[in-house]
């Protein structure tokens, strides 16, 4: 079986790291912005894979690696391994696969072209691994985050 590895890079402000991937048809999901990652070699552990992914797309030297969640996608015949770290802003990211790495805020993630059924998986994990679970914060962003789209809906309501 496959097995693939999509990290999450944060930054010190909660932004993840996203990658535009190349216009090659011969690859899977071309064109769109995914999660920096790829497919694991024989005998790697997700952990190594995730360190070896990272080094190799953006120059990035990382320390500790979580597992966040595992996944099979019958479509792409393959489980893949969601993992998180952190770094700062500050360090030099290059872009060695694809088209453009840049930090998004989860209400930048939201009108992006991604990969194929991966939205709700970047919302999703973006929330937990921001807010660990803690439900108070994450209701807290919650409502903010329906606060700040209230003026978008009245002026698009507004403007039929």
């Amino acid at each position: 079986m496959n097995q693939a590895i999509n990290l999450l890079v944060f930054d010190e402000k909660n932004r993840v790291l996203l990658q535009l991937r190349d216009q090659k048809p011969n690859i899977l999901n071309p064109g769109v912005w995914a999660f920096p990652g790829g497919t694991s070699k024989s005998g790697e552990t997700v952990e190594q894979a995730s360190r070896r992914e990272i080094k190799e797309e953006t120059g990035l030297v990382i320390h500790k690696v979580n597992l966040i969640s595992s996944r099979f996608f019958p479509d792409q015949k393959a489980t893949v391994h969601f993992c998180m770290t952190r770094v700062s802003s500050k360090e030099k990211i290059y872009c060695y696969e694809g088209r453009k790495m840049k930090f998004f805020s989860i209400l930048d993630i939201l009108p992006l072209k991604v990969a194929q059924n991966y939205k709700q998986l970047m919302v999703w994990f973006y929330l937990r691994a921001v807010f660990s679970f803690d439900i108070s914060s994450f209701f807290l962003y919650l409502s903010q985050l329906v606060f700040l789209s209230i003026p978008t809906l009245v002026s698009a309501r507004l403007s039929r």
